[in-house]
């Protein structure tokens, strides 16, 4: 009797542990399968292929669609054919746009593989041609002397209509006018700005030529710094942003907007003293 109870005891042992082992390689073997983040920074170091099986272990739709933009962008400058297969298989519609117009960018396309890319980027079709539009315009040692503004547009307008035939006037000119600003901002890379040097380009592209050198300078970081401080023309320079000359109209106006000041107030000249009615009627 004692040795049968024995028996049924280290049975009963035997199969608690049994079952305590098996919960444990259970739970070992959820603490080793990744997660969804953990896989979308694993294939942030993969490439190719091996970065697309990783991210299709993704359960969340949209970070598995972010993943494969990521990745399949990334094999565009070594293979555009697959990269845009890779896009193409994204079921999440923002990503799988997204992932034609960052392939179009990291292959650096231009002409008419840009157009063919772009336009399977659906909302982000327009951005990425404007994009293409500039990276032509910038190979092609446009002539950017002062007062040859006129021409200068009239060539912009070429290439720039050429990415956006469906396009009516109003949008290609406001299109010219940001690849024109962008094309001007060299000339205050290294100088400061002022109204003068941008000859016929119009107040518009003027002003937002210089927001393009500001917006380098945000990107940079020293931008933060110099909003931080003063905003005189030498305080700005000190914190290694472009400034502009002293007594400019348009600079002050630029950098507040850039940033997020008040807008300078600019100086009324004193209005005339109205002349005395009295003395008119005195003359009588």
């Amino acid at each position: 009797m004692g040795a049968e109870v024995g028996a049924a005891v280290h049975t009963r042992g035997r199969r608690a542990r049994n079952r305590a082992l098996a919960a444990g390689l259970v739970l070992v073997a959820c603490a080793e399968e990744p997660g969804d983040h953990e896989l979308y920074r694993e294939a942030l170091v993969q490439h190719g292929g091996e970065a697309l099986l990783t991210c299709d272990r993704i359960a969340d739709e949209r970070l598995r669609g972010e993943c494969r933009a990521g990745a399949a962008s990334r094999m565009a400058r070594k293979d555009l054919v697959a990269s845009r297969e890779a896009c193409g298989a994204i079921t999440d519609p923002v990503w799988r746009d997204e992932c034609f117009f960052l392939a179009a960018d990291e292959a650096e396309l231009i002409g008419r593989p840009a157009l063919e890319t772009c336009a399977e980027a659906g909302r982000f079709r327009d951005r990425c041609t404007q994009h293409a539009a500039h990276r032509d315009l910038a190979g092609r040692g446009l002539d950017l002397s002062l007062g040859r503004e006129l021409t200068l547009r009239a060539r912009i307008r070429d290439v720039v209509a050429s990415y956006h035939p469906d396009f009516g006037d109003a949008d290609v000119d406001r299109m010219v006018d940001a690849a024109m600003a962008q094309q001007l901002s060299v000339r205050f890379e290294e100088q400061p700005f002022e109204v003068a040097r941008c000859g016929e380009a119009g107040e518009r592209v003027c002003q937002m030529a210089y927001g393009a050198v500001l917006y380098a300078a945000k990107e940079a970081g020293s931008l933060a710094v110099a909003c931080a401080g003063d905003s005189s023309p030498e305080a700005v320079a000190a914190a290694g942003v472009t400034p502009w000359v002293a007594g400019d109209p348009m600079g002050p106006v630029v950098y507040a907007l850039a940033c997020g000041h008040p807008l300078p107030v600019a100086e009324e000249e004193e209005e005339p003293k109205p002349r005395s009615r009295s003395r008119r009627r005195g003359r009588r």
